[in-house]
């Protein structure tokens, strides 16, 4: 079936039970081989707090289904989360975000993931403006696909007047495994904004606020936790940004990266002024295949305060 909410005010999610901590959610699962059921949520106020989530997931063949919300005022994720997942080789579902304001802070997040050979979903998120704030000590504030296993990350797609990502958030599709990560594409139709570095996070060496799709080795608990190789072989996407606008400052940056075996996605750019501040950078790094390309296309370009724009091959 179709789980279809209709809140014509508010809808609000928070919080987990105190003995079990099972959080509380709306969702959705395939366990077998019938197909999840869809998620529709219409409101104007969605709110997900507190380890809340709204979430579909698929753990067999069948295809994971997909999260559509439409919130015409705003969404807020502080701690909360909509995902979608899968664990087996369905692909996962996507998410459709349609929102005026979004605003995810406190480790809250939108996120795909796989965890097997099925295919992450797509995220895909349509705002007027979007601000992504900081973490917790062990995740980041953001808009995220990964891959834990072979199954290729999902793409995501932004279009928005205002971009902010500040102290920590992320926005990145990543793989930690063979698969491979997914690209990323950003329409923001006044400024794009990055800024600052959670001091807080233990479970990452890059701290910084970040648009990037990298290949990472994973940490050797990660490794024995999820069965992930030493050395991944997975290739890392690309990365297209249009604004008119942007200011990257205290250690922000944007950058594609591959630690892996595999190659480096290709980051592009296409600004009226670009203003590279406080050791914000622009990066490509790859360990061992072809690193990859950067294309700036702009009328002004700043690089002040120890910020730099690498390209950087290794072997």
């Amino acid at each position: 079936g179709t789980i279809d909410i209709n809140a014509t005010e508010s809808l609000t999610l928070s919080g987990t039970s105190p003995n079990s901590k099972i959080s509380s959610a709306i969702r959705s699962e395939s366990v077998s081989l019938g197909q999840g059921a869809k998620i529709n949520i219409s409101t104007r106020q969605l709110s997900v707090l507190d380890e809340a989530q709204i979430r579909t997931g698929t753990y067999s063949e069948a295809t994971g289904n997909n999260i559509n919300v439409d919130a015409s005022n705003s969404i807020r994720l502080a701690g909360g989360r909509i995902s979608s997942s899968t664990f087996a080789t369905g692909n996962a579902g996507s998410l459709q975000i349609s929102t005026s304001q979004l605003k995810a802070t406190d480790a809250g997040s939108l996120t795909s993931a796989t965890v097997g050979s099925g295919r992450g979903g797509n995220i895909t998120v349509d705002a007027d403006s979007i601000e992504l704030a900081g973490g917790s000590s062990f995740n980041r504030s953001g808009i995220s696909a990964s891959s834990f296993s072979t199954g290729n990350a999902g793409s995501l797609n932004i279009n928005t007047g205002q971009l902010q990502i500040k102290n920590g958030a992320t926005v990145s599709s990543s793989s930690f495994a063979n698969g491979n990560a997914g690209s990323i594409n950003i329409y923001a139709s006044e400024s794009t904004n990055i800024s600052g570095i959670n001091p807080n996070l233990r479970v990452s060496s890059n701290p910084e606020s970040t648009i990037r799709t990298a290949v990472q080795a994973s940490t050797s608990s990660g490794q024995r936790a999820l069965g992930l190789p030493a050395v991944p072989a997975g290739n890392s996407g690309n990365i297209t940004l249009n604004t008119p606008f942007l200011i990257l400052s205290e250690q922000g940056t944007i950058n594609v990266e591959n630690e892996g075996t595999g190659e480096g996605g290709t980051l592009s750019i296409n600004t009226e002024q670009l203003n590279l501040e406080e050791e914000g950078s622009i990066t490509a790094a790859t360990a061992s295949g072809t690193g990859g390309n950067i294309t700036l296309d702009t009328k002004s370009l700043q690089i002040n305060d120890g910020s730099e724009i690498t390209s950087t091959a290794g072997n």
